[in-house]
């Protein structure tokens, strides 16, 4: 699939999102009308308290349409991220229209305390009160649906503001029941209460956005989880330094990952996209990973000479990999030699397949690091290759092992990368 075509649902998924916040807005426009000239009409502070916060509501959906369509932008040289942002930016002010809404009814509300005034009418505010609730209901269900549909935070986020206007109107309904039959002071009170719980809102939106915006890991319980999957991968030691972002509706993940300093870079970047897959399988929302690779330390190195004789460091080096009769098989630490252990070699006595026998022997068996060698056949080379095992020249003129160990140590042994034609 091309990129174009993957790029297109995520645009499509946008235009989703701002077709909601559309129908939203018109309808917020409607019950903000509604309500505020029932409220005028009426003297019900309750319900011009949830007229302020219908008010808020346009703008707080305007945000997030405008959001949404950052959002759904393509990535260029300016913003190579995306505009992901764009809908943290839409929750952020989402949160302090909600936290000033909030501060106006309590502003409005407050005045009345002293000097509750009664309400002219039963039947209208009860009414408005009753279509905000119902409207308000649709509109949560509505844009939590879609929200999920198209995993976008903003608009999650939104239908819970949504929600919290549907028992807004049950408040602002029970107040004016309070009122008409004669205790308008509790309809103040449901105002404040309705501030309250609006402020709330608010105060956890923006929280959660500035976290967002100050890159806060959206997921730090969930490190341990990507670390385990990472380092699952056959041939990956081990991940360390893992970050996770978020923007918009997406994470963006960085990582560091050891691999053997033997591994061909081809090797190692199929294992980056391996561990990328599994990542993406375990978090959807993983927009990217970007994994970089650091060459791992061993502290024990062992290394395999081919040998004609069993007399440790004094063997004499073979000419001859496949045909060699031994191999010594030295382990170093620190530059030291710590054991030295001669190893027949399976190989010497078949017919067949001398070079493969040899190989397992020295792999399977005795874990070897690096291997000395004359004379090595394509196919063995190959074979040591695939299995992470670097092999150095053996220099000409040098026959006896600890000569050839004193060299590898220093640094001196020529490393074989290819074989020449």
């Amino acid at each position: 699939m091309s990129e174009e075509e993957n790029a297109e649902p995520s645009r499509s998924k946008y235009v989703r999102g701002e077709k909601v916040e559309k129908i939203a807005v018109l309808l917020m426009i409607f019950l903000t009308v509604l309500k505020g000239t029932v409220s005028l009409l009426s003297n019900s502070v309750a319900l011009m308290a949830d007229t302020v916060n219908s008010l808020s509501d346009i703008f707080a959906s305007a945000m997030v349409w405008s959001g949404l369509r950052l959002a759904g932008k393509d990535p260029n040289e300016r913003f190579p991220y995306g505009y992901y942002r764009g809908e943290t930016l839409a929750s952020f002010f989402v949160g302090i229209m909600i936290l000033i809404a909030g501060v106006g009814i309590v502003w409005q509300s407050a005045g009345n305390i002293t000097d509750p005034t009664p309400l002219i009418g039963t039947v209208s505010p009860i009414a408005a009160a009753v279509t905000s609730a119902i409207v308000y209901f649709g509109l949560s269900r509505y844009k939590l649906k879609v929200g999920n549909e198209i995993a976008s935070p903003s608009l999650i986020a939104d239908s819970k503001h949504s929600m919290l206007d549907v028992y807004a109107g049950v408040l602002v309904l029970a107040g004016v029941v309070f009122s008409i039959i004669g205790h308008p002071i509790i309809e103040i009170f449901v105002a404040l209460m309705l501030a309250a719980y609006i402020m709330k809102g608010g105060i956890v939106l923006i929280r959660d956005s500035a976290l967002s915006l100050m890159d806060a890991s959206p997921i730090p319980e969930r490190h341990a989880e990507i670390r385990k999957v990472a380092e699952g991968v056959h041939g990956v030691v081990d991940v360390h330094d893992i970050k996770v972002r978020v923007a918009g509706s997406v994470y963006f993940c960085e990582m560091h990952a050891t691999m053997s300093k033997e591994m061909p870079v081809d090797r190692a970047h199929a294992l980056t996209d391996e561990m990328e897959a599994l990542l993406k399988l375990l978090i959807p929302e993983l927009e990217s990973v970007i994994i970089h690779i650091e060459p791992a330390k061993k502290e024990i190195l062992r290394v395999a000479v081919p040998t004609s004789e069993h007399k440790g460091l004094a063997s004499e080096a073979s000419q001859h990999f496949a045909k060699a009769p031994y191999f010594c098989v030295v382990e170093i630490v620190e530059k030291t030699v710590m054991t030295v252990e001669s190893v027949e070699n399976p190989g010497f006595t078949a017919d067949k397949k001398r070079g493969f026998l040899a190989i397992e022997s020295l792999i399977a068996g005795k874990g070897i690091d690096a291997v000395v060698a004359a004379d090595i056949g394509r196919g063995a080379f190959s074979m040591f290759r695939s299995e992470l095992v670097a092999v150095y020249e053996l220099p000409a003129g040098m026959w006896d092992v600890e000569s050839i160990i004193e060299s590898f140590i220093q640094g001196e042994l020529k490393r074989i990368t290819e074989l020449k034609q």
